[in-house]
């Protein structure tokens, strides 16, 4: 999956926001790489695969905090965070 953001950014991994994602109740395999995740709502756990084929659940994310993560997909099952933007 290409990351549009591989040579524009090199080694650093946020830029500016070109775009959200929108989620729906259900798993969900993203268009492309997304850079990082916006907790807006219900501190918790996010459940996804990451850019590096890895699929894990990062706990503890807190609501207010930007998390500069490459994901490919969010998980419903092993998520639950009430409210996030992807960018």
């Amino acid at each position: 999956m290409a990351d549009t953001f591989s040579t524009t950014f090199p080694g650093f991994s946020s830029g500016p926001v070109i775009g959200v994602v929108a989620i729906s109740g259900s798993d969900q395999t993203l268009s492309g790489v997304v850079r990082g995740v916006y907790v807006s709502g219900g501190s918790g756990s996010l459940k996804a695969d990451f850019a590096n084929g890895t699929t894990e659940t990062i706990t503890g994310l807190v609501t207010g905090s930007v998390y500069p993560f490459c994901i490919t997909k969010i998980y419903d099952t092993g998520t639950d965070i009430t409210g996030f933007v992807l960018y």
